[in-house]
């Protein structure tokens, strides 16, 4: 939220002020019956010990929150080794009718994946902190239910950042348009200069850098849950 109110795409400042009320609010009375009904059910919940330290868990989840960080970084930088996911910039003219969707398009990719990779650890996380102790048995257990409850709610407040990217998206172009660079620069195209690799325009430099910087943000944001058990784990 910070990331998004520093670029001027939202007007939505973070604050911590009345945080368990709003919480609340998005949880539903069938949510809570099945919320309560599930911290009912904790002192039966059965613990079957797993083999598996705490030091591998922690060393789990930062090799998933590293090769995530990575592969994102690497679509950014084109030639830089393999990445599932590309950055391409489409041969527009500024004259033209440029359009978000590509990068859209792209975003969206790595929400996917960011989302796929998360389902990972957490679904890993879950499993193997259940077989350390009885206490972290039903600390996964009540992570589970809250998971499932807020799904919806998470799923529906990421899909608004594309949205907003548009906007800033639109913002620099009508900056460009207006005249930010000499008309032979003025395109998505990348400029080629000698013994140099290709560099795109500055209004496309800082739009990749926003880019960038959300997903890596959002990565964070969505990694938390998983962090907390890494943290109950490490108490």
């Amino acid at each position: 939220m910070r990331f998004l109110a520093d670029l001027s795409i939202s007007e939505i400042e973070p604050t911590r002020k009345g945080f368990a009320q709003r919480f609340g609010q998005l949880i539903d009375l069938s949510d809570s019956i099945n919320l309560s009904n599930v911290h009912g059910e904790l002192r039966r919940i059965k613990f079957d010990p797993l083999d598996i330290t705490s030091e591998a868990i922690h060393q789990e989840f930062l090799r998933v929150r590293q090769t995530a960080v990575q592969n994102i970084i690497k679509s950014f930088e084109p030639h830089r080794g393999p990445s599932t996911v590309r950055l391409s910039f489409p041969r527009v003219c500024v004259d033209d009718d440029a359009s978000f969707e590509p990068f859209q398009r792209f975003y969206l990719a790595h929400q996917r994946e960011i989302d796929l990779r998360v389902q990972y650890i957490q679904s890993y996380m879950r499993d193997s902190v259940s077989g350390l102790s009885p206490t972290l048995a039903k600390l996964a257990a009540l992570d589970t239910a809250i998971g499932d409850t807020l799904a919806a709610h998470t799923h529906k407040a990421f899909a608004v950042v594309p949205k907003l990217l548009a906007k800033r998206f639109e913002h620099l172009l009508e900056e460009h348009q207006q005249g930010s660079l000499p008309l032979e620069d003025a395109s998505f195209e990348a400029i080629k200069l000698p013994d140099q690799q290709a560099k795109p325009a500055p209004w496309l430099k800082t739009l990749r850098s926003d880019m960038q910087g959300l997903l890596l943000a959002e990565l964070e944001v969505r990694l938390l849950p998983v962090l907390g058990l890494v943290e109950a784990v490490n108490e």
